[in-house]
């Protein structure tokens, strides 16, 4: 099995197509496995090779089985009709030459030449009767069928959901049947009389997300269009209105407000023109600076937006994450600083070669021999700590990114432990880990806790246990919970950073975990105070 031949690239198509994670990087690697001498002995092979390099889950299988089983078969299919064609086209070479030997020695046979070539003829035709390759009949070939429309992805709760299906086949006369294999309970198909279309109809009954697959076959080979269909529910027409009402409301009410301050300033100023009957003499009265003031105001409220530069516009922040609530120093600590405590995190042993002078040994031997010939060496203290930290991203954690950010690039950077690794997950520690804060690359939680050295691994999280929304969630608990008893049993010292303040805790899920677990707030006291946990020591 060459590697060239193999229908690679159009089985990864045709997976990513059916919605399964797959990048760049995983098909790299899959060229690179093959290169290497793996997965290509024959099909099964390959096969174990790709599940076990895309497949993450049992419902990812079942879809992978399903596309590399038809991939294969097409792959096989036109393979088999490659092999005949060349064997024909040998066939026909090797009866050219006969007959052109034929005619060159025809003058040079005996009499009965006639028969001799009657004879060769029938032995040639018993030959392509037994072989089943037919020198003078054309092959013709049976194409599989495939479905050219593009399913509808989307339906409505309640509302009438319809796919058109259409097959084809390049063999015009071929009938072709078209039926369901995957669907919910709620969808049917309808096939036409010509049995070349058919019509996808149902009514979906709740939110939800199911799979489709559409199989059409013409008797020897068969194809399958598999689709999700994402069910949500339309918006009513109450709503509708009360949306609209909302939207036209400000714009229907700013003109009356606009013409009643306009005449309450009108009636104003034609008061304050007119002067009373008989003190046209009298000087005006002269009002006192509090007054003033008070009937400033008073004009401002009456005559509205007249008095407002309203030219002027307020500029947004260009960076969001660079104002100052966003800075470490209103958490109490600052990049220097994180760096400083981190450097706290190690565990020293001794271990490599002798280079260092043991001194006090070295005394002691001069004192006990009475001579100096060499010094005492021992080997270096080294770090032996192993940090694994796991940081909570989006959701309710987007407004601590640069405060997580900065502590992750600060332990890897300022730190000095052998290793650290970071991993990302969303609200609570489930079945997988990210290497990315995108969540695209992944790991098994499983696989990530069992390879940690439980003498020396140790486990910091940074995450707000739902302190930030102020609400206890019992899964987020459950799953947490689930989580630290599995990292117990692998590492020895666990702590929590939690960027909200402790009295945000109470009556949340982090008021809960906090009996599980170490929990500190993060700030410069509660990095410190977990570092000591992770040591060993009791804060």
């Amino acid at each position: 099995m060459q590697l060239n031949e193999l229908p690679l690239l159009e089985l990864f198509i045709r997976l990513r197509r059916a919605d399964l994670p797959l990048g760049f990087d995983e098909y790299k690697l899959l060229i690179e496995s093959l290169q290497t001498g793996f997965g290509i002995k024959d099909l099964d092979s390959l096969k174990r090779l790709c599940c076990t390099l895309w497949v993450k889950s049992s419902k990812e299988k079942d879809i992978f089985d399903r596309i590399f089983r038809q991939t294969i078969l097409e792959y096989s299919f036109l393979l088999d009709n490659l092999n005949k064609q060349e064997q024909d086209n040998k066939i026909s070479k090797e009866s050219a030459s006969l007959e052109e030997m034929y005619k060159q020695d025809k003058e040079k046979l005996p009499v009965r030449k006639d028969i001799i070539i009657l004879g060769s003829s029938i032995l040639l035709g018993l030959s392509s009767l037994l072989t089943g390759n037919y020198i003078l009949s054309k092959r013709i070939i049976n194409f599989p069928p495939f479905i050219i429309s593009r399913p509808v992805r989307s339906a409505e709760v309640g509302q009438n959901y319809e796919y058109s299906v259409i097959g084809f086949d390049f063999n015009y006369n071929d009938k072709l049947s078209l039926s369901l294999v995957t669907s919910p309970n709620w969808l049917e198909i309808f096939p036409d009389a010509n049995n070349r279309t058919a019509m996808l109809r149902g009514v979906a009954p709740d939110n939800n997300f199911y799979i489709v697959e559409i199989v059409v076959s013409d008797g020897v080979y068969s194809n399958s269009q598999i689709f999700p269909i994402n069910s949500n529910s339309s918006p009513t027409v109450l709503s509708i209105w009360f949306l609209l009402i909302a939207i036209s409301l400000p714009c229907i009410s700013y003109f009356p407000i606009q013409i009643f301050l306009d005449r309450g300033n009108k009636n104003t100023s034609d008061k304050n023109d007119k002067s009373p009957v008989g003190n046209d003499d009298k000087p005006p009265l002269q009002a006192s600076p509090e007054t003033q003031k008070i009937q400033e105001m008073k004009s401002i409220k009456l005559t509205g937006a007249k008095h407002l530069n309203l030219k002027r516009k307020i500029k947004p922040p260009k960076n969001l994450f660079a104002t100052s609530y966003m800075d470490a120093t209103s958490y109490g600590f600052s990049r220097r600083q994180m760096k400083q405590s981190w450097r706290y995190l190690r565990r020293l042993v001794r271990q490599g070669s002798f280079l260092e002078v043991d001194v006090d040994a070295t005394i002691s031997k001069i004192a006990r021999e009475g001579t100096f010939l060499r010094p005492v060496l021992v080997p270096r203290k080294v770090n032996k700590t192993s940090l694994l930290l796991l940081l909570d991203w989006d959701g309710s954690m987007i407004p601590f990114h640069y405060l997580s950010t900065m502590l992750a690039d600060t332990a890897l950077r300022g730190g000095r432990v052998e290793l650290t690794n970071i991993y990302y997950f969303r609200n609570c520690p489930d079945k997988y880990l990210y290497h990315d804060p995108n969540h695209v690359n992944a790991e098994t939680l499983t696989n990530v806790i069992s390879n940690l050295n439980s003498q020396n691994s140790t486990i910091l999280i940074v995450s707000d246990a739902g302190a930030v929304r102020g609400c206890f969630n019992e899964e987020r608990l459950r799953v947490t919970r689930k989580f630290l008893n599995m990292a117990k049993r692998y590492v020895r010292y666990i702590a929590w950073l939690n960027p909200m303040p402790r009295s945000r805790w109470e009556g949340t899920t982090a008021e809960e975990i906090a009996q599980d677990v170490k929990m500190f707030e993060l700030n410069r006291q509660g990095l410190d105070n977990a570092i000591r946990i992770l040591l060993g020591k009791h804060s």
